[in-house]
């Protein structure tokens, strides 16, 4: 029992679907699982979409391209942040926190919301495309050819008729060349592979205008095995001229001239495309046989019938492909396959981007009132360390920071921050008092302050 290893693309019922990398139609031999060799060691939905995916370099180049940008960008931002914690400890007093960067509004969240944009985009899509079919199965029509090619030849006694053998298209003069050697040469064009096999035989028949008819074999059906085989045998014409004249004096019938037709008997069986097909091409060539000459038979007697030398008929198999499915989108078309392997990368990818955003977001969050005023406010603030020259003046508090910022505006003046031991003082310099907003400090800064010191 010959084993054949081709891929399983689904399953329908009890049977398999199978399908050979190298071609793009199904097998139409569906097997069940007791003629399947082997066992399912490992499934993985999406894996073998993943790896063909990754098979194809540009696609290979940008995972390759997204994980480094990731590990730099995680390598650089370790950096940034040691940098800042060496400044903050070289500039500030002791237990004095580094003022953070300026914050543009939300610039910071932006990464955050692409990455978890991305994630559940690249959800979304993993998703839809698991709930479709990877593939569609399409029926195209095959078209084929049958084709042959009628030959005869016969050796010929020396004379003045004939300067070489008999060879076809030529007439045959029974005295000279009695035996003829007759041929058939049959080929079936496809421009798609085709395992086919069967039998090829020749016979001939005689028959007359009144529709008698009489068969004789000439080669026995022989077996074959491809898309081209050929077949040979031989017609005595003085037998065949004996039948004649015992049909004569039997019947009292004179026939001065018979058709003699030589037929190809081709039954193919097997497929074309992965479809089955089972026919039979039984093309003839006509003679005309009079007593003494055999020649080509043409109803209208300009020219010999060449045409009737190759024969064909036309054919067609409908074979099933399996396509990719596709997500239609305004524009564009993706397969099933490549959006479930690329969203099966992609999910990862923003997953852990989301990660590494969401901790630098975390980190950056205020901690307390003072954190969330220096980030906003940081380009505003000025920290200070003596306070001698602003004792003298009177003190107003106002009520809010930002009411403090539109003073400072007014005044066209920064705003002083002074760290003291359980209150932070932001301090605005008019003309004749100082304005001043306090904010208390919760009860673990200075264990926060410390650590980042």
């Amino acid at each position: 029992r010959r084993l054949v290893l081709h891929r399983i693309v689904r399953i329908q019922g009890e049977h398999f679907v199978l399908k050979g990398d190298a071609n793009t139609w199904l097998d139409s031999d569906k097997p069940t699982q007791a003629e399947i060799v082997g066992r399912t060691w490992i499934h993985l939905p999406v894996g073998g979409g993943i790896l063909a995916w990754l098979r194809t370099p540009i696609n290979a180049a940008i995972v390759a391209g997204i994980f480094g940008l990731l590990a730099f960008g995680g390598a650089a931002n370790r950096r940034s942040r040691r940098n800042r914690l060496r400044r903050g400890r070289k500039d500030a007093p002791p237990r004095r926190a580094p003022i953070p960067e300026p914050q543009a509004g939300y610039g910071r969240l932006a990464p955050l919301g692409g990455a978890a944009g991305g994630a559940i985009g690249a959800i979304v899509i993993l998703v839809f495309a698991l709930s479709r079919p990877a593939s569609v199965e399409r029926t195209e029509e095959i078209a084929y050819t049958h084709t042959g090619d009628f030959t005869y030849s016969a050796e010929a006694s020396p004379s003045q008729a004939y300067e070489a053998d008999v060879k076809t298209g030529d007439p045959v003069f029974v005295r000279l060349a009695p035996v003829v050697d007759v041929g058939f040469e049959y080929r079936l064009d496809s421009q798609i592979p085709a395992a086919l096999s069967g039998t090829i035989g020749l016979s001939a028949e005689l028959q007359d205008g009144a529709g008698w008819r009489r068969r004789i074999p000439v080669t026995a059906p022989v077996p074959f095995r491809g898309m081209s085989t050929t077949a040979e045998g031989t017609i005595d014409l003085r037998r065949v001229n004996e039948l004649l004249r015992d049909v004569e004096r039997d019947t009292g019938i004179g026939r001065p001239s018979v058709i003699l037709r030589l037929f190809a008997d081709v039954h193919l069986r097997g497929k074309v495309g992965g479809a089955p097909i089972d026919e039979r091409f039984v093309p003839n060539l006509p003679f005309e046989l009079e007593p003494l000459m055999l020649r080509l038979y043409d109803p209208v007697g300009d020219a010999p019938p060449t045409e009737a030398l190759r024969p064909t008929k036309q054919g067609t198999a409908t074979v099933v492909r399996d396509e990719p499915n596709r997500i239609p989108l305004p524009g564009l078309r993706f397969d099933v396959a490549g959006a479930r392997a690329a969203s099966a990368v992609a999910v990862p990818l923003f997953l852990l981007a989301l990660a590494l955003t969401s901790r630098s977001a975390l980190r950056l969050r205020p901690r307390s009132e003072s954190e969330r005023i220096r980030q906003r406010h940081a380009r505003r603030i000025v920290p200070l360390y003596r306070t001698d020259h602003l004792s003298a003046q009177a003190t107003v508090d106002v009520t809010s920071m930002e009411a403090l910022v539109r003073l400072a505006e007014t005044y066209e003046r920064m705003v002083m921050q002074i760290d003291r031991e359980d209150v932070d003082e932001y301090l605005v310099e008019g003309d004749v008092v100082v304005y001043r907003y306090r904010v208390a400090k919760p009860l673990d800064e200075d264990a926060a302050v410390g650590e980042a010191g």
